[in-house]
């Protein structure tokens, strides 16, 4: 199997799309690609949701990076959240990270606009890059985790909006070592980094017990301006949520990765052990025109849409 890229969807069920969209276009300043109502057939062989079920999706790009956020509004959706806020940590994909140019300024904005945090911004030095990074976890609409991090540095001057790019979503693992063979083995990402985290990094961003030991890595596809994916284990007790993280339940639950052969690419992904979920079905979308696509099993059940155009 090839992939011809980098990540290049994650899934987001909203529960309203009009307030998604006041907080990811007018306030984070993504901006609209294109909007689609998704076809009965769409709906029932690739989401695997019964009649009467309808869905609208909205495409939305940071402007310095290429991974799109795909909002889709399910209808009737469970209102039921994957999540229950950014305290739940247990296993699987987990938020949105964004490289910001003012933490404080997103703050307090968030803060007026009634959006809770798991605690202020906090300083601390990685083991991974030479600078001082601030840190704070957002609950955003539906609840989703959104991350926020502004690097010490002068790199953010010179841009004149607060969100400056989308940078990686975290995805939180029973064993990163596991979880490589299905990002790095068999879908092809490339090993960024890998190392344990310093103590009391994720204790104070999180507000998890102190000297809770975690480990992180990085994957990607080098060579793309796309999403990264941070695997982060941590040892403390946690379940899968792989019988809550699908639609119509509510929150971020997928990726998307386009491959050279989508026939050849499900029967690899079979024999490895990461069972289809859903199609193949040829659907028709603004940005990739008539492809096909499927859902396959990856690390805690979560959703990875394989698609061939």
């Amino acid at each position: 199997m090839v992939i011809m890229g980098g990540m290049d969807r994650v899934f987001y069920s909203v529960g309203n799309m009009g307030k998604a969209l006041s907080f990811y276009r007018d306030m984070v300043g993504m901006k609209v690609l294109a909007e689609r109502m998704l076809e009965p057939v769409e709906i029932a062989r690739l989401w695997t949701l019964p009649e009467p079920t309808r869905a609208k999706a909205v495409l939305l790009k940071s402007e310095l990076q290429d991974t799109i956020a795909e909002l889709i509004e399910f209808t009737p959706n469970s209102g039921k959240r994957i999540r229950n806020g950014a305290k739940d940590l247990n296993w699987g994909i987990y938020d949105i990270a964004w490289f910001v140019k003012d933490i404080q300024h997103c703050y307090r904005e968030g803060l007026a606009k009634g959006y809770e945090f798991v605690a202020p911004p906090v300083q601390y030095q990685p083991n991974w890059v030479p600078w001082q990074v601030k840190e704070t976890v957002m609950l955003g609409p539906d609840d989703a985790a959104l991350v926020l991090f502004e690097r010490m540095t002068d790199e953010a001057k010179q841009y004149d909006r607060q969100y400056i790019r989308w940078n990686h979503s975290a995805f939180i693992v029973q064993s990163v070592a596991e979880s490589k063979k299905f990002f790095c083995d068999f879908l092809g990402l490339d090993l960024r980094g890998e190392m344990d985290l310093p103590p009391g990094i994720v204790d104070s961003v999180l507000n998890i017990p102190p000297g809770t030991p975690c480990r992180g890595a990085f994957v990607e596809k080098k060579g793309t301006n796309t999403c990264i994916i941070e695997l982060l284990e941590m040892r403390i007790p946690g379940r899968s949520l792989a019988d809550v993280a699908r639609p119509p339940n509510l929150g971020i639950f997928g990726y998307a990765f386009e491959v050279d052969n989508l026939d050849s690419a499900l029967k690899a992904s079979v024999e490895a052990g990461y069972p289809v979920i859903s199609g193949p079905v040829e659907i028709r979308t603004p940005l990739h025109g008539t492809n096909r696509a499927a859902f396959i099993a990856g690390p805690h059940g979560a959703w990875i849409q394989l698609f061939e155009r």
